[in-house]
């Protein structure tokens, strides 16, 4: 009998990835609500590239938090409660 392949195991994001929506959601919301305060100007794509991640982490060391440039649901409920949008 052979071993196991190791394709068995999760992949590391699905891992890290909680229970609830899509990744693709969470971060179509988080470019939302960036560009609802005027931080980001890309598509909203529910995809993370430099963009978004450049974004994120603007509003994140505006909010004096560890910029990670990471969507999350944290990150979202942060966005959404963070204080009036940009002019």
């Amino acid at each position: 009998i052979s071993p196991r392949a190791p394709e068995a195991a999760p992949a590391p994001a699905a891992a890290a990835q909680p229970a609830g929506r899509p990744r693709s959601e969470i971060v179509a919301d988080v470019q939302r609500e960036l560009q609802r305060r005027r931080l980001y100007d890309g598509t909203i794509d529910g995809l993370t590239g430099p963009k978004t991640e450049a974004a994120i982490r603007k509003f994140e060391t505006e909010q004096r938090l560890s910029p990670t440039g990471e969507a999350s649901e944290a990150l979202l409920a942060r966005l959404k409660r963070g204080g009036p949008a940009q002019a």
